[in-house]
């Protein structure tokens, strides 16, 4: 029995996080994930289905992608033997569906982030040992004092990772390693050393930028004349400044403090410095020497690694994000309340943290690209200041006297500090956060566009239906399709397709009467075979349709005359469905055709593919936009991957709003990890692909694979006669495909007949069509003997469904010896009761908004309420106006209290100031749908509510905070702007 577990409440999660045993569990996890992955080179799918015992919680998927479950009602109507298998709340062989595996891929993608690291860090570590082998020659205090810095810069850099003893993330960020890679060019300046280290790389790619030499030789100065010496004494030092901020709470450190003023003091040292000191750093009185102490000091602060930490967390919690539009972007339509950088156009002190999770800040960069709005980064000084009252950090490195030499000692350590912050670290940390927040933004807007090309990519294909009594029962046979593709006329003319099963082109009738306004007909069925004007083309379809029925007619949705179309050829099947019942039953199984409209979008990226122009290079657009449309039926992953063939025309695809804000090889990297996954679940036919070539481009994707493999497979089996009868003859036959890729990609490339007529007389096995994989061979052959008796997995799947539904998986895990094989003898299980069962679920007519956006070229977004349209009058009722868009003939309406702002406008005959075909301008407030009983024409129809009064027109202000303002506390009005308290 499968139990669906449970969706984590919010408190389990933070339980979960917060559980030992959880954790050590979710690490362990990791580990065996990245040992399969890197050392046995299994690739993600494989580990997903195969491997399961091995990733734990890394398997856990959004709630989108989890399985159905059998319901109350399902096991009511079970019998009484299938009930008590099938209780409440178990999944059943056909409530499987595609996942995205979007953890495992997760941790992939750290992986190579911590790979990179982990190169980082060698390199910075061959870097501090050249530096101890250089220092190890120098003598002096000052050496010793810097090899002991060393050393624990060494310890803390060469350290052995291992999972369970890196808690602390922080310990291997880049951030560390970059102030560790700070305090190593300090010392290499203070000993003349970076001269010799400038050619070595940080990075393990290229060198890392070096301060300017006057910098460096400035610091060296400063060693040289002893100012560390002179700094101590009212100073603190970067190590006791660094001991007093790793408690707050007590001072342990205090600076030295002078009887006299800084003034005083420092002429007083400026006079006992020897000439030489005084050249070499061009001290030539009191104020020379506190500028040379104060950037002496600055140095060796804003390079210590412990207080760049302590820092960072400051500026963290403390730095605020606004924006502000420029002159352009102000009125501009990106900015406007539901546009794309309308989150970005007003903000006002965010904080960090308060972006993460979200894709603002890409949507700010790209404003900021754009100059259509200003970012402006700020860590108000006086809130670290004002802490530092009770405990903090400028409190920490001031002196606790209260006497007025002391108050001016430390307004000199303050300013020590401010210029470290404001001069050295701020910019870092900066710089920094912009790059976590944009990655976490870009990361959160791939996972958008992700989901948007998972959708496309598992698309339910169409499927046969059965007999009439069992209509919600599709076979797994393809249907033959025949797809219509409305023309507007002048040579290029509405034109249906057919196809056969297999997606290949059969048939073609160009329908010029159907071109263009396509005239109505009457009300009757048969006043369409009646009217003149498209007569002889409504009976060419008639006749093509009987000749050769198809199990469904689609209409591609892309014109405003699609709906007559529709009409048309819904009457063409309801007029067969009466006159040629039996005919069509006979060839269909059922009595009727089935017409639906179909979204021709892909269809019409796919028209001019490098793949549709090399099959059907005389063929027009048009025609191939048709083929496209039927193919997208029958197998929508196939027409997907042939756009993401070596034209990569699948990046054109509108998939969100930010698209455009990610870079070419970003979408590439998520189209092909959402085309992997979706392949290696829904498998490919071999036999299909090396026969049909519309199939083939999907074998690119089969883990273990790409394109160059694929290659070598397809040319193998053509070789073979276009044929391979067994996934055994193809790995050990074809002599293509080594050990580690036939691991990889076996279970992923099924074996049958494809029902391809020259195959209808061999044998294929059973688990060769199944996701079975080859290694667990011998498992599915002990669970059917289990389960009938008998090894026969022909026959266990053809005649004992009964039994291996009730067969023990847990008892026969026991007794293989292979109890960590459960969740995988539950998948054969299940495998074996549906062979090569669907996980893209049933398909489903679009609904009638769906279509109505689509015939318009319109989407949710372009009709949000809010908006501002253009539209002409064409109609003046009492107490409305009738409209059309002036873009696209989309309805619309203008209820008399929307009209104007003056207020006897309730009092005026509407026909006395206004006029048919006047132009008006409107917000719109929101879409309707009008039934058909309701309307003139006796069709459904959707009409837009606009607004043309000057204050809606006006009132910007209530759509930004409907829009913007509810979700985010930081968003502010113009208006607000100058009343708003900074910080």
């Amino acid at each position: 029995r499968v139990l669906r577990a449970p969706r984590r409440a919010r408190t389990d999660v933070s339980e979960w996080r917060n559980s030992a045993r959880a954790q050590a569990a979710l690490r362990e996890a990791v580990r065996a994930v990245l040992a399969q992955l890197y050392e046995k080179g299994e690739e993600v799918p494989l580990v997903a289905l195969y491997r399961k015992e091995l990733a734990g919680e890394l398997l856990s998927m959004r709630e989108a992608d989890v399985p159905l479950v059998t319901t109350r009602r399902d096991a009511e109507q079970l019998d009484a033997r299938r009930a008590a298998l099938h209780p409440p709340g178990t999944v059943q062989a056909q409530h499987r569906r595609a996942r995205r595996f979007e953890v495992l891929w997760a941790v992939v993608r750290l992986s190579l982030r911590f790979r990179k690291l982990v190169k980082r860090r060698a390199a910075l570590a061959q870097r501090l040992g050249v530096i101890s082998d250089l220092l190890a020659a120098m003598e002096g205090p000052e050496a010793e004092a810097d090899r002991a810095v060393l050393e624990e810069l060494t310890q803390k850099v060469t350290d052995t990772l291992t999972l369970g003893a890196a808690e602390d993330e922080g310990c291997w960020s880049d951030e560390v390693l970059g102030d560790v890679e700070a305090r190593c060019r300090l010392l290499a300046d203070a000993h003349g050393l970076s001269d010799q280290l400038a050619g070595m790389s940080l990075t393990g790619a290229a060198p890392a930028r070096q301060k300017a030499p006057s910098a460096r030789n400035a610091y060296r100065a400063q060693r040289g004349g002893g100012l560390a010496g002179v700094a101590a004494q009212v100073l603190l030092t970067a190590s006791q400044y660094c001991a007093n901020l790793e408690d707050l709470t007590s001072q342990g450190f205090e600076p030295e403090e002078p009887s006299v003023d800084p003034a005083t003091w420092f002429d007083t040292q400026a006079a006992q410095l020897s000439d030489e000191a005084r050249r070499v750093m061009g001290v030539y009185s009191g104020a020379d020497l506190r500028r040379q102490v104060k950037a002496y000091a600055v140095a060796e602060l804003s390079a210590e690694p412990a207080v760049r930490a302590f820092m960072r967390s400051m500026y963290i919690n403390y730095g605020r994000v606004s924006t502000r539009p420029t002159a352009s972007g102000e009125s501009h339509a990106s900015t406007d309340p539901w546009a794309k950088y309308g989150g970005a156009k007003r903000l006002q002190n965010k904080p960090f943290a308060a972006f993460f999770g979200t894709d603002l800040f890409l949507r700010i960069q790209g404003a900021v690209r754009e100059r259509l709005v200003t970012l402006t980064v700020v860590v108000p000084l006086d809130k670290l200041k004002d802490e530092s009252r009770d405990e903090g950090p400028f409190k920490s490195y001031y002196s606790i006297n209260v006497s007025a030499v002391a108050k001016e000692w430390n307004a000199f350590r303050e300013e020590v500090l401010t210029e470290v912050l404001t001069a050295h670290l701020f910019p870092v940390f900066e710089r920094e956060v912009k790059q976590r927040l944009l990655a976490d933004a870009k990361q959160v807007a791939l996972t958008d566009y992700s989901s948007a090309i998972w959708q496309l990519a598992t698309a339910p294909p169409l499927r046969r239906p059965l007999a009439e009594a069992e209509t919600d029962v599709l076979t797994d046979l393809p249907p033959r399709v025949v797809a219509a593709v409305w023309g507007p006329g002048q040579g290029v003319p509405t034109v249906l397709v057919s196809l056969d099963e297999r997606g290949n082109l059969t048939d073609l009738l160009p329908c010029g009467q159907l071109s263009g306004v396509i005239p109505k007909s009457g009300q009757s069925l048969m006043d369409v075979f009646n009217d003149g004007r498209k007569a002889t083309d409504i009976g060419r379809i008639r006749d093509k349709l009987l000749d050769k029925p198809p199990h469904h007619v689609l209409v591609g949705a892309s014109s405003p005359q699609s709906s007559q179309l529709f009409e048309d050829i819904s009457r063409i099947a309801s007029h067969l469905a009466e006159d040629h019942t039996r005919r069509l039953t006979e060839e269909l199984e059922v009595g009727h055709l089935q017409v639906a409209y179909a979204d021709e979008r892909l269809a019409a990226l796919w028209e001019n593919c490098r793949a549709a122009r090399d099959e059907f290079p005389e063929q027009p657009g048009h025609v191939r936009r048709a083929i496209a449309l039927a193919r997208l039926a029958l197998d929508p992953m196939c027409v997907i991957a042939q756009l993401a063939g070596p034209g990569r025309e699948v990046l054109s695809v509108k998939a969100n709003a930010l698209q455009d804000l990610l870079s070419d090889d970003e979408r590439w990297g998520a189209v092909e990890q959402v085309l992997v996954s979706v392949v290696s679940q829904v498998g490919v036919d071999v036999n299909l692909a090396a026969n049909v070539a519309w199939r083939r481009d999907a074998l690119q994707f089969v883990p273990g694979l790409g394109p160059r493999k694929a290659r070598a497979l397809l040319d193998a089996v053509q070789r073979n006669g276009s044929k391979v009868e067994s996934r055994n003859e193809m790995y050990r036959d074809l002599g293509v495909l080594g050990k580690a890729v036939f691991r990889n990609a076996g279970p992923f490339l099924r074996v049958t007949g494809a029902g391809l007529p020259q195959l209808a007389n061999a044998e294929f096995r059973q688990l060769d069509a199944s996701r079975v994989h080859p290694e667990s061979y011998r498992l599915a052959v002990a669970l059917c003997e289990a389960a009938t008796g008998s090894e026969d997995v022909e026959a266990a799947v053809e005649e004992c469904g009964d039994k291996l539904e009730a067969a023990d998986v847990v008892a026969l895990a026991a007794e293989r010896g292979v109890p960590g094989k459960l969740p995988t003898l539950v998948d054969i299980r299940h495998e074996l009761l549906l062979p090569g069962g669907e996980l893209r679920g049933p398909w489903r007519a679009m609904s009638a908004k769906q279509v109505f956006l689509l015939q318009h070229g319109e989407s949710e977004d372009t009709l949000r309420p809010g908006r501002i349209v253009e539209a002409k009058i064409v109609y003046i009722g009492r107490d409305e106006v009738k409209c059309r868009l002036a873009h696209t003939p989309i309805e619309a309406t203008v209820q008399r209290h929307n009209l104007s702002s003056n207020p006897d406008i309730d009092r005026v005959d509407l026909r006395t100031v206004l006029q048919r075909d006047q132009a008006v301008r409107g917000r719109i407030v929101n879409l309707k749908f009008q039934k058909a009983e309701e309307s003139r024409d006796g069709n459904e129809h959707f009409i837009l509510d606009i607004a043309t009064r000057q204050a809606d027109l006006d009132n910007v202000e209530h759509w930004e905070k409907h829009y913007l303002k509810s979700v985010d506390d930081h968003f502010v009005h113009a208006s607000e702007v100058d009343r708003r308290p900074a910080g």
